[in-house]
């Protein structure tokens, strides 16, 4: 059987003002022109601009000091929240063994530029971080980072799946 981790309405409440700066880091300076010039695009877009190389470096600059911003801020919120008080188990994606799940929800382009930066970090290779570059991520949609594998997989929404 999957059991669903339970934690108190303290500790969500505990754990969401400790991310909520997540939306707020997503103000790096010149973001607001490059999503003007770009929209709505996959993340290679905006880091391999070769149609003007200041918007190339500050798009590499942005995300990665998002990136950066928001893997501490996880860091710090995890290290922060109390061990749950019951025993719980998590099943993972092919159905065996145990796993812990970290669900980051984002804007646009800012998902794949945290979820680039753990892929990174935890050395998985570059076709994972081929796909993490290459898709436009949709609202409600996001990845699913298999640290055991070094895998990632595109997490879409319903709609996403059939013509739009």
């Amino acid at each position: 059987d999957n059991v669903v981790p339970c934690v108190s309405d303290e500790e969500k409440i505990q754990m969401d003002t400790s991310l909520s700066e997540l939306y707020d880091m997503s103000a790096q300076p010149g973001s607001g022109r490059l999503f003007q010039k770009h929209g709505y695009a996959p993340l290679r877009d905006y880091l391999n601009d070769t149609t003007n190389e200041q918007d190339c470096t500050d798009a590499r600059v942005g995300f990665g000091m998002y990136s950066h911003s928001c893997i501490n801020a996880l860091i710090n919120a995890i290290s922060a929240t109390p061990a749950p008080t019951t025993t719980t188990t998590t099943t993972t994606a092919d159905g065996g063994g145990s796993g812990t799940t970290l669900w980051i929800v984002g804007h646009a382009m800012y998902t794949p530029s945290i979820v680039l930066g753990l892929a990174t970090i935890l050395d998985f290779d570059d076709t994972s971080k081929d796909l993490i570059l290459s898709v436009n991520t949709k609202e409600a949609e996001g990845y699913l980072l298999d640290i055991t594998n070094k895998e990632v997989s595109l997490l879409q929404r319903p709609s996403s799946t059939s013509a739009e």
